[in-house]
């Protein structure tokens, strides 16, 4: 054992992929943001579309979750989540660190399981 622990990423980012998040509004990404904050994964905030341009005073649709990890070693159980949320939206979810990308749910599971390794290696997650 050398002694260094594996590096927290500052935040990762999740959003589901396609077009659809108007039509279907934030609801999945709300859920999804509880289930992370009831399995204490990390912190929790929303990112904001801008409103659309003929109601200036309202809120825009959230477009993605950003989590603050509590350690490191939690991007696993995270990354298990956001696989569970695609199959049950039905839709890929996309999970950002640091400029990289990782879409969940348009592979087999072999295929997702090798990815997701590959994802963590390169975020020094065990």
């Amino acid at each position: 054992m050398s002694g260094k622990l594996p590096a927290v990423p500052d935040i990762v980012r999740l959003e589901f992929a396609g077009p659809d998040n108007a039509q279907r509004g934030d609801k999945p990404l709300r859920l999804l943001a509880a289930d992370i904050t009831g399995q204490q994964l990390g912190n929790v905030e929303f990112g904001y579309a801008p409103p659309p341009e003929d109601n200036k005073g309202a809120d825009g649709i959230i477009e993605w979750v950003s989590v603050g990890l509590a350690a490191g070693y939690l991007l696993r159980d995270l990354l298990r989540l956001a696989m569970d949320w695609s199959r049950r939206e039905r839709r890929p979810v996309v999970v950002h660190i640091d400029g990289d990308s990782l879409m969940l749910g348009d592979a087999t599971d072999e295929q997702q399981r090798e990815l997701v390794d590959a994802f963590l290696a390169r975020h020094g997650a065990d």
